[in-house]
């Protein structure tokens, strides 16, 4: 069901989606254009600052970056008068954004055979090459993680666990955290590859 569209203005950014381009401040966003993406909620455990939750979107179209972020205060169901404007803004990304993003990576490892996801500050390291059997950071002695194989992901700095042929679990720490770009398509791309 498609996305209705929505304005409103929280603090100093304002957003608005027409059902075709996301506009956030002066920069124009349409959902075909959109490249990366990465999501973040976060609850600070930190003296002093227990319960603040920092919650937004990255977004970055034609080479620029665009974010919403929202700060408020984890110890409520409600986080913040602001909660419906995220509500609505996440609800859009999940529905709109998400597929046309997990589509083109799903159609990459089908056109080449592979695809990457790199995080924010990626210089040539922590990537992970997706492939339709399996995910592998591209690190030295890496081995590949198979889709088939995994049981479980962590949130977090991204953790998955995978199961042997004897039964045996094992972890592995992919260096990923679940705010990094394109992160979230992580989970989504096991329960695809990882179903087949």
């Amino acid at each position: 069901m498609p996305t209705a569209p929505f304005a409103w203005t929280h603090e100093k950014t304002r957003v608005e989606f027409d059902g075709q381009a996301l506009t956030i401040n002066d920069r124009l966003l349409p959902l075909a254009q959109i490249e990366r993406l990465s999501r973040f909620l976060s609850r600070s455990t930190a003296q002093g600052s227990w319960g603040r939750l920092d919650c937004g979107v990255n977004l970055l179209a034609n080479g620029e970056r665009a974010k919403v972020s929202f700060r408020g205060d984890a110890t409520t169901e409600q986080w913040g008068p602001w909660r419906p404007l995220w509500d609505e803004l996440d609800t859009m990304v999940r529905n709109e954004i998400e597929p046309l993003l997990l589509e083109r990576t799903i159609r990459q490892v089908a056109d080449g055979s592979r695809a990457e996801i790199i995080p924010f500050s990626a210089r040539g390291r922590g990537r992970l090459i997706v492939t339709a059997e399996s995910l592998q950071a591209r690190k030295m002695f890496s081995k590949p993680i198979l889709w088939k194989a995994m049981t479980d992901i962590s949130d977090g700095l991204i953790q998955i666990t995978t199961v042997d042929a004897n039964g045996k679990q094992r972890k592995h720490n992919t260096g990923f955290g679940d705010s990094e770009w394109d992160a979230w398509q992580i989970t989504l791309l096991w329960h695809h590859f990882g179903a087949r």
